[in-house]
């Protein structure tokens, strides 16, 4: 059964980081093609934030989660999660919308390519992220089929797009933001499908300015962290084996923060790479800033045979960690002081074939968490090549919010999210 979740065309793990030489020079966006050349970063000095590390499905900010939900014919519908009323709903103002065409500013056309959305507190990107190796997608959607970035105020009003790049390209990575910046890495593809020179592109949102650097070429390279005026990238070294550096958007340095020499999952939280050893359990805290390391040894696996480990958050309390166990699949809670605690708690599914139901944290708003306790799926049709449509299962969430207190001692104490059409 196919999924859809709202994911990057290439969501990519990465590889090994060495020093690179500052770029120089110079470039503008052009409508449908963008230079690939070593240029000139445009220099702030204030710091940036990573975006859409929550989830792939959406991307919150201090006031509410902005998700897309699949609709027929494959268009995209805004919605959003409002934390002060409680309510999840198309992000439209208009009376009597039905939220089914251009003139709704929450609809997004199919495009022939996947679409995300990234909040902040000052504004909301959708970025449409290229397919290069779908010539028929292109032949048919032309422009439209070209990767994009769009911008919006947070109520959903005033939409613009800001930059588009060139047929061959793609965006790669989750994205990152800061003092009126947009950063990604743009692929290109010329040759097909996995291969591709790579480019950190900066976007001036005032301007639609492209600026980009070609100087770090690493596997799989996509960023998953920001501190300062560093993006932290991770990239591919083996079939197992991570790097991760910090890149300064202003210089062009890159500078190693970590070699694996144990297979890792990362997250970065409050200036900070967070790496966990999947065969061993332990976590290491690396400050982006300073490179100082410090260690926590967890009895994750103590007593437990687990596969399939992944760090999947970071909170104030601790450290959730996704495995499974018994063909199981669970959250496993590590707090502050590395003892481990499996939770009970599980996501209702109408799909019995739906294994992965351990509770997933979409956002965390002051002490609270956004999960959801159930979820449903819709069929929806999506154009395909030929003119011809198939169907795709589109997960219906039934959000709530439950305190942190609460969601550590596998407590059910959800306070409902209302959903509206």
């Amino acid at each position: 059964m196919k999924r859809l979740v709202a994911i990057l065309t290439a969501c990519l793990l990465l590889a090994g980081c060495a020093p690179a030489a500052a770029p120089s020079g110079d470039s503008d966006a052009a409508p449908a093609e963008s230079e690939t050349a070593q240029v000139t970063l445009p220099t702030a000095s204030g710091g940036l934030k990573a975006l859409g590390q929550d989830t792939a499905f959406g991307s919150g900010n201090s006031s509410g989660y902005y998700y897309l939900s699949t609709l027929d014919c494959g268009a995209s519908l805004l919605r959003y999660i409002d934390y002060a009323t409680g309510q999840d709903l198309p992000l439209c103002s208009q009376p009597n919308c039905s939220h089914s065409g251009e003139t709704c500013p929450a609809w997004f056309a199919y495009s022939g390519t996947s679409a995300n959305v990234y909040a902040t507190d000052e504004q909301v990107f959708v970025t449409f992220n290229g397919s290069p190796w779908d010539s028929d997608g292109f032949a048919e959607y032309r422009e439209a089929a070209l990767p994009r970035v769009l911008t919006l105020a947070p109520d959903g009003s005033g939409r613009r797009e800001v930059a588009r790049f060139g047929a061959s390209d793609a965006f790669t990575s989750l994205p990152a933001a800061g003092d009126g910046t947009f950063y990604t890495i743009v692929t290109d593809y010329g040759e097909g499908e996995g291969s591709g020179e790579k480019r950190i592109a900066a976007i001036d949102l005032a301007t639609g300015k492209v600026t980009t650097d070609n100087s770090v070429q690493r596997r799989e390279m996509r960023i998953v962290g920001a501190a300062g005026r560093e993006l932290v990238l991770q990239s591919v070294v083996s079939d197992t084996l991570n790097a991760y550096a910090a890149y300064n958007v202003d210089s062009g340095e890159l500078r190693e923060l970590y070699n694996s020499a144990e297979p890792v999952s990362a997250a970065c939280r409050d200036g900070a790479l967070i790496l966990l050893e999947t065969q061993t359990g332990t976590l290491r805290r690396i400050q982006i800033a300073t490179g100082e390391e410090t260690t926590l040894s967890t009895d994750l696996f103590s007593g437990r045979s687990l596969d399939f480990v992944i760090l999947a958050s970071v909170t104030g309390a601790g450290y959730v960690v996704q495995a499974h166990e018994d063909r199981t699949a669970y959250n496993f809670l590590i707090d502050q002081t590395g003892k481990t605690t499996r939770q009970e708690l599980f996501a209702d599914s109408t799909d019995p074939r739906d294994t992965m139901r351990m509770l997933n944290i979409f956002a965390q708003p002051g002490g609270d968490y956004l999960v959801a306790p159930s979820r449903s799926y819709r069929t929806v049709k999506v154009p395909g090549s030929g003119a011809i449509s198939y169907g795709i299962d589109e997960p219906v969430h039934a959000f709530a919010l439950i305190s942190e207190a609460d969601f550590w001692a596998s407590k059910p104490n959800y306070r409902p999210v209302t959903r509206l059409e």
